[in-house]
């Protein structure tokens, strides 16, 4: 008997004890009630052919109340093996984490290391699952994520799919470099982020309501993340959601080539994101005024105040751009970099209108595809030390990109769908 002092001396020492006697006395009613589902047979059909039974094995599951030993009557094949019916009833051929100790194990795992997840559900179970069993669920949801994308894709769609009451869809992708495990050493390559957001009207301006975010691996061209993202508006398209389309991304001239390209963008607005326009501008600034950063600000906000109040406002700084070029006594490297600047607002100029954009009510930055870049990616792959494989990485992002996208529970319910029908 536990004795409560004064100011709850005792009470963590109470709880511990009603924790332990109410998680022994589920285990074992737990286990009762599985194994009375494991019905005598001699013979069982099975893939079109007959099993003999062979016996009981003992197996252990780790529930949330703990380590379960379960009898399983164990049946054998014409030269197949041997198979557990309650195994296949229960979802769990060939694991050892029941389903919502998987769910929290992947769950957390989308923004944790396994060896931090052990520790977490310690805290909050009689017996956490190690890091190792928690890889191994990593890989094997990750995988069912993978090879059954368009599954997990309908259930999320009848469940929850993106709103359709917004009055603007942005469609954005970026890249962000990871380190990668190569055959003599790390590389670093460029891992693909997309984004497609919902915005309506709101009091500052354009606000979302709504997201699908998607991450791949490092592939050239990036073609299965802009698949994603393209099915994504598609999707949207088809159900009436789309009554403007933008696409809002950096300089890369590869993007934009790729997305005047799509037939699924046809129509859609392109931005050259301002952040990024305004990072040139602050270049072309500093090679026009050197250290005088006063004079630098102040120049970068006439020019902010340009591209954002005034209709023609890229095509004003062009001109400014070339009358420096024409007549500033500038050094070679400076002038290089006017003329960079120069070219680059040329070339995006008409991605540049962002005085037409903002009165037409669209977004002009890609703060959301910067944002999910360092959530998705950097905040979980880009920890001190870590390099990657392309499979577990993917692993990780399949988990994280659902958690991003609140997208977690529709998601989880279709996995455990597959895990039945694969059983």
């Amino acid at each position: 008997m536990v004795i409560l002092g004064e100011r709850g001396a005792g009470f963590e020492e109470l709880i511990a004890v009603v924790r332990k006697a109410t998680d022994s006395a589920a285990v074992q009613t737990l286990r009762a009630a599985v194994e009375s589902l494991d019905q005598p047979a001699s013979t069982i059909e099975r893939a079109g052919s007959r099993w003999r039974f062979r016996g009981t094995e003992i197996k252990h599951w780790l529930t949330p109340f703990g380590p379960m030993p379960l009898e399983r009557r164990i049946y054998a094949g014409q030269g197949t093996g041997t198979f557990a019916p309650l195994d296949a009833r229960c979802g769990m051929i060939g694991r050892y984490l029941v389903p919502q100790v998987e769910e929290l194990a992947c769950f957390a795992s989308a923004s944790m290391t396994p060896e931090e997840v052990e520790t977490l559900l310690a805290k909050a179970m009689p017996q956490a699952p190690s890091a190792t069993a928690i890889k191994r669920a990593i890989a094997d949801i990750g995988e069912l994520l993978e090879t059954h994308e368009g599954r997990v894709e309908e259930a999320i769609a009848s469940e929850k799919p993106l709103r359709t009451d917004g009055e603007v869809v942005v469609a954005s992708w970026d890249g962000c470099m990871i380190a990668m495990r190569g055959e003599k050493r790390t590389e670093w390559k460029e891992a693909g982020v997309g984004r497609v957001s919902v915005y309506q009207a709101g009091d500052e301006g354009p606000e979302m309501i709504d997201s699908r975010c998607y991450a791949r691996m490092p592939e050239p061209g990036m073609p299965r993340l802009v698949e994603q993202v393209v099915a994504s508006v598609a999707d949207l398209n088809a159900r009436g959601g789309v009554r403007e389309l933008a696409v809002i991304c950096d300089g890369k001239p590869s993007i934009w080539t790729m997305a005047e390209k799509l037939p699924e963008f046809a129509g859609a607005t392109h931005i050259l994101d301002f952040y990024h326009a305004m990072q040139h501008a602050t270049a072309a600034a500093e090679a026009i005024l050197g250290n005088n950063q006063v004079a630098v600000e102040r120049l970068r906000e006439q020019w902010r105040e340009k591209l954002q109040l005034e209709p023609n406002g890229v095509d004003r700084i062009i001109r400014t751009l070339g009358r420096y070029l024409q007549q500033a006594k500038l050094g070679t490297a400076r002038r290089e970099v006017l003329r960079k600047v120069r070219r680059h607002f040329m070339k995006n100029r008409e991605r540049m209108r962002y005085a037409d954009f903002i009165s037409r009510g669209l977004p002009i930055g890609s703060g959301p595809i910067e944002s999910a870049c360092k959530t998705i990616v950097q905040h979980r792959l880009k920890r001190s030390g870590m390099t990657w494989s392309t499979p577990g990485g993917q692993h990780v992002l399949n988990l994280r990109t659902l958690v991003k996208s609140n997208r977690w529970d529709p998601a989880w319910r279709a996995l455990r769908s597959l895990a039945h029908t694969a059983s």
